[in-house]
């Protein structure tokens, strides 16, 4: 009896670490969706405050330059539809 419980312990043990080695995969994971979706929320601001600079500013230049960083974050990838 005490060698089948010592073999279900041991079971339980790897168990025990397999679930832990899960665990932190998934909070790195889950780190790494947050710093995406971070990152893509910053490049749809970028987009949508340039492209209302270029829209309502008065200043030609200054509408200008607010296209081409409109342009250049549009470039930075595709916009994630939903």
């Amino acid at each position: 009896m005490d060698s089948r419980l010592e073999g279900i312990e041991d079971h339980l043990e790897n168990i025990a670490k397999d679930t832990n080695a899960m665990a932190i995969s998934l909070e790195t994971l889950v780190e790494v969706v947050g710093s995406i979706r971070v990152r893509i929320c910053h490049r749809r601001l970028i987009l949508i405050g340039s492209y209302v600079e270029s829209k309502t500013t008065d200043d030609p230049e200054r509408s200008a330059r607010s296209a081409r960083l409109s342009n250049r974050a549009w470039s930075l990838g595709r916009p994630v539809s939903r």
